[in-house]
């Protein structure tokens, strides 16, 4: 661990192995970093770092970050997402990045981190304490004071030399400088993640806040086929309560009437994530998440991810490359032959991928 001790104090960058490298490296042995948003730096050694424009194999010599602490964002291996601010890059300073015992492992000596791993188990580690988690979405900040985490989704194990704290989905701990990690509590998630918004959201009112505004959200038929729900939000006060009703949809209802149209840039990645809960009375319901093609006539142009969530909120995500450029955002159904019961949705996001960084 950083600083894994009694005193918990910052360690010389000849401790964090901070010694100089090659300016490019292609061994595979070390995960490949892309940028997504703003502009990404990286330091290999000597006086100055560069811009990262392309993707690139990264040593665990290397730090990424931004020049002045701006906001950027960056993906590696299974589908994983950082978003950083306040990281500043240069010697013993910024991130870094490299795999252990089959996990990724993050360095951060100061700022803040999101980082959404949606397949790859993940450590982050500071001067302070170490944190990690299978598949987790999670807020890491940290200062010569201490550091303060956040399971935004999954459990997380918050441990340094003083001892350890288990912290589950929508809570926060800490561990003051010098001192064991406190015990976990619950969250203001919405304002939290608000704090670490990855790349613009394509998504228009997507914890409807605002109602149901700018979301097709039933036809003539099924008038209330979507209200909102002021109890059971993952976050923020509201989210979407859909009736399932084989009654009242027909049998096997998969074309759900809920939806947001998005225009994308055709050949471009995007991330697509939504949280979903189920609470079913008569057979099964497996929500999903999905991009439709605008007009499509069948399913096999879509992009979707299914997701098993009775009474319990679960994060749909999923990574692709647009087709086309205007699709529906909507939330769809693999359910029994005869169904009664509700999917919750709230939260949506979709954001480009291929940013990139801007010019010098």
């Amino acid at each position: 661990m950083i600083g894994r001790g009694c005193c918990l104090l910052l360690l010389p960058a000849a401790l964090m192995g901070a010694t100089p490298q090659d300016p490019q490296t292609t061994d595979e042995s070390f995960p490949f970093v892309r940028t997504v948003s703003g502009d990404l730096r990286i330091w290999r050694g000597g006086a100055a770092a560069s811009t990262l424009l392309k993707e690139e194999r990264v040593p665990p010599s290397a730090r990424l970050g931004t020049s002045q602490g701006e906001h950027a964002s960056f993906s590696t291996e299974g589908e994983t997402l950082i978003s950083l601010k306040g990281v500043r890059v240069g010697r013993d300073k910024g991130i870094g990045i490299e795999r252990r015992d089959k996990k990724l492992l993050f360095k951060l000596w100061d700022g803040k981190i999101a980082v959404d791993a949606y397949e790859a188990d993940v450590i982050v580690e500071t001067p302070h304490g170490l944190v990690e988690g299978a598949k987790v979405c999670l807020l890491v900040e940290a200062d010569p004071n201490g550091m303060t985490v956040v399971s935004i989704d999954g459990e997380l194990t918050l441990s340094n030399s003083l001892g350890s704290v288990k912290i589950k989905a929508g809570e926060k701990s800490a561990v003051p400088k010098g001192k064991p990690p406190v015990e976990a509590t619950r969250a203001d998630m919405l304002r939290e993640t608000r704090r670490f918004e990855m790349v613009r959201n394509l998504v228009r009112n997507p914890g409807f806040e605002d109602e149901l505004k700018y979301w097709e959200a039933g036809n003539d038929n099924n008038k209330n086929f979507a209200v909102i729900d002021t109890k059971l939000a993952a976050w923020g006060r509201r989210c979407a309560r859909l009736q399932i009703s084989s009654r009242a949809l027909g049998a096997r209802p998969e074309w759900l009437p809920f939806r947001q149209p998005v225009k994308l840039e055709k050949g471009k990645r995007y991330l697509a994530r939504a949280y979903l809960r189920t609470e079913t009375t008569l057979g099964q319901i497996q929500p999903v998440l999905a991009l439709e093609p605008d007009g499509a006539k069948s399913m096999e142009s879509w992009f979707s991810r299914e997701v098993s969530c009775e009474n319990k909120w679960k994060r749909a995500q999923m990574i692709f490359i647009a087709q086309d450029t205007l699709y529906n955002i909507r939330i769809s159904s693999n359910t029994s032959e005869e169904v009664e019961g509700v999917i919750l949705a709230d939260e949506f996001y979709l954001g480009e991928l291929d940013a990139g960084a801007p010019p010098k």
